[in-house]
């Protein structure tokens, strides 16, 4: 359950099923440590949400939020995000859930980023499925299971650890 505090400014309690209660003001938790991962990014997609719908931002940046959360919840999440986009407004958003790549969204809105180890460092690049996929039928999914654009990470090195 959760309450507005009325003694306080934009704050609200948390009541949890354990009989203990979290606070929430200004849009920050007070005391984190009887919340689980998943809420905790719970809490911040709930913040992310209502900043899209009281358009307080041009630019909004999810970046990697659903790491504790469903497949189901992140797709049905991202639909009310670009349903919550007004005009001029952008949202950038970053997952490595390969589900996201099944969405019925145009393939240009797809870019991966592509990290390089060479001599002098790491650099990073971004490749964009449409430069690679030109078709409508032309699965995104399958494309970067067969790792088309070159973005899956080396896991060679990964497996010898259970061999040394």
């Amino acid at each position: 359950r959760v309450n507005v505090v009325p003694d306080a400014q934009n704050a609200y309690n948390i009541h949890m099923a354990s009989g203990q209660n979290v606070l929430i003001q200004e849009g920050h938790v007070v005391d984190t440590s009887l919340l689980s991962s998943g809420t905790k990014a719970g809490i911040g997609i709930a913040d992310m949400l209502s900043a899209m719908k009281e358009h307080r931002c041009g630019f909004y940046y999810c970046d990697e939020r659903f790491s504790y959360v469903h497949s189901e919840v992140e797709k049905a999440v991202l639909a009310v995000m670009l349903e919550l986009l007004g005009e001029g407004e952008q949202l950038i958003f970053t997952t490595h859930n390969m589900d996201m790549l099944s969405l019925p969204l145009p393939k240009h809105t797809y870019a991966f980023l592509k990290k390089t180890v060479t001599d002098s460092g790491i650099e990073i690049t971004t490749v964009n499925a449409s430069d690679y996929l030109k078709r409508n039928t032309d699965s995104l999914r399958k494309a970067t299971e067969n790792d088309m654009f070159s973005v899956f990470p080396d896991t060679e090195q990964i497996a010898s650890i259970a061999y040394e």
